[in-house]
């Protein structure tokens, strides 16, 4: 049995409540880019991590840490989730940092069966409008429950409108 590991995206995981179904899914009935290892009795999960984030352009090693956790585990593939493959800029950063420190592991670009151009361009314009929809942050929380005088106006708290009478 073949003894595989995933790495998310952390924008994916993290902003966007994703909790790797669909690439559990065809791990589970050896589906999509796990197909591939019907015939080594299947595959088997050991070890799934989120990537370290958006890196910068100089900190694309900062993956390093999650991939020696999966290899610690003795995987021996990791297969970069369809997330990853559709939408992270930095992959071949990635890609040659890990090959650089861990060269003999084998690397698998997907998990869930591929998509075509259509379908992957959809999956971007939505993803890239579910990360910059506007979010209420501890802030505003903070302004509405007190005063706390910013660009956008806030009043004094009821309470506080009192007292400074």
């Amino acid at each position: 049995m073949t003894r595989i590991g995933i790495v998310t995206c952390a924008n994916a995981t993290q902003d966007l409540a994703c909790c790797s179904h669909l690439c559990l899914r065809d791990l589970n009935e050896g589906r999509g880019m796990f197909s591939a290892y019907q015939t080594n009795d299947g595959a088997k999960l050991v070890g799934i991590v989120s990537c370290a984030g958006c890196p910068t352009a100089v900190g694309a090693g900062k993956i390093l840490g999650k991939i020696r956790s999966l290899i610690e585990t003795g995987v021996d593939a990791i297969h970069f989730a369809n997330c990853v493959v559709a939408l992270c800029p930095f992959q071949s950063q990635f890609t040659e940092a890990i090959r650089e420190s861990f060269g003999e592991t084998t690397l698998v670009m997907g998990t869930h069966g591929a998509a075509d151009k259509d379908t992957i361009t959809a999956f971007k314009t939505a993803v890239g409008e579910m990360l910059c929809q506007r979010k209420e942050s501890l802030a505003d929380v903070a302004g509405a429950m007190c005063y706390v005088p910013n660009a956008r106006g806030h009043e004094p708290a009821p309470e506080q409108k009192d007292e400074a009478s």
